[in-house]
């Protein structure tokens, strides 16, 4: 179990020093812009999807907010082995596609924190 706060900055830097780099500097500014705004939004917005009820009934956050970040991952981890890749629209920066190694960079940065 983990804390949402700790997820948080596992995805922030996972951002920061991965998906960052890889685009254009004028793409950088505007997703470094955004990844700050969504930052400071991102507790309010961790707590209120913790009070989804498929969320809660799944047991996957408990009542003190942690989540099962193991549980979460197994179960990302089986859908992309399935689906190989997953493509990501983000408007005005283009199509970001993922694969089971980023996926498992990612739970890597956030299981670090």
């Amino acid at each position: 179990m983990m804390e949402m706060a700790r997820i948080r900055d596992g995805v922030l830097d996972y951002a920061t020093e991965r998906v960052l780099p890889k685009l254009s500097p004028g793409r950088q500014f505007v997703a470094g812009a955004a990844l700050g705004l969504v930052a400071a939004r991102a507790d309010a917005l961790m707590q209120e999807l913790a009070k989804n009820e498929v969320i809660k009934a799944s047991g996957l956050v408990t009542e003190n907010g942690m989540v099962d970040l193991d549980a979460v991952y197994e179960a990302a981890l089986a859908q992309m082995r399935r689906q190989r890749t997953l493509p990501v629209d983000i408007p005005m920066m283009g199509r970001l596609t993922f694969d089971e190694s980023d996926l498992t960079e990612l739970y890597r940065y956030i299981a670090a924190r």
